[in-house]
């Protein structure tokens, strides 16, 4: 018999083993409502001192943009930007949509809470500006117009949930850790390209809500000359229709795909 502080360090070894595999595998699967977190790891906190990720953006199937995301730390309360910004691509005969541009940031706590949303956007004559700041579970949005249409409004609060998720078809996120394949949840929905069309400023805007979930099987995706398995999140709503193509073996964001009031749009990550 070994004694009695071995035999007490081994029953507490095991019961903190038992508990990270409930935590890791067995609680997502227990709780499919909830959506994953938004992941600040050492490798996002790196970005603060290497290159930012570069994704290629098509609308509708033809290159559009160029975009790139990065992380900033925000020192003052240990929090995180993640940042994201989209331009034009400067060719010959490119039509006026291709003027538009975004600016967007999402603040997370080290936990993965979120905290605040802005994002900008810019498509001439119009400007579109959405944020506000998430308070006891609620996203609380402003939606302000700028240019000949010049308007402001403070939008219906919307639930979020404990991670905060939200979604936005201009912003891929960098990581997806944890997915679990039938994983649904329900997020809010920010669609500022469809704010600022011109075809979409006598319908409805603001903040909308979309249902999640992750396919059962994985799903194979063409990814810089390789074929990556991908688990497949499905995003539907009124008139919108999105997936990301998450790859399975570490969360890594590849594509993000959005259709919505007939505007598609393909944001693919680019390898380094």
């Amino acid at each position: 018999m070994p004694p009695r502080p071995v035999t007490l360090a081994v029953v507490a070894f095991w019961l903190a083993m038992t508990g990270w595999l409930v935590w890791r595998d067995l609680l997502p699967n227990l709780r499919p409502g909830e959506p994953p977190p938004f992941k600040i790891d050492l490798v996002d906190e790196a970005q603060r001192q290497g290159a930012p990720i570069h994704w290629k953006v098509t609308r509708n199937d033809r290159d559009a943009f160029t975009a790139k995301t990065h992380v900033e730390y925000v020192e003052a309360d240990d929090t995180f930007n993640l940042v994201c910004e989209l331009r034009p691509r400067t060719r010959p005969g490119d039509d006026s949509a291709r003027s538009l541009s975004m600016d967007s940031k999402y603040r997370v706590t080290r936990e993965g809470e979120l905290r605040s949303v802005d994002v900008r956007i810019a498509l001439p004559p119009v400007e579109v500006r959405i944020d506000g700041e998430v308070r006891d579970g609620k996203f609380a949005p402003r939606l302000r117009i700028g240019g000949p249409l010049e308007s402001e409004q403070q939008l219906t609060p919307v639930e979020v949930s404990s991670w905060g998720s939200v979604l936005n078809p201009l912003q891929p996120l960098n990581r997806l850790p944890g997915l679990k394949p039938g994983q649904h949840w329900r997020m809010p929905l920010i669609d500022p390209l469809a704010d600022a069309l011109p075809s979409a400023l006598t319908s409805s805007r603001g903040i909308r809500s979309v249902d999640a979930q992750v396919l059962p099987e994985t799903q194979e995706l063409e990814w810089g000359g390789q074929v990556v398995d991908c688990l497949m999140i499905e995003y539907t709503g009124d008139d919108f229709h999105a997936r990301t193509w998450v790859r399975a073996s570490d969360g890594l964001v590849l594509r993000q795909e959005t259709d919505s009031r007939g505007e598609r749009m393909v944001m693919e990550r680019q390898k380094l």
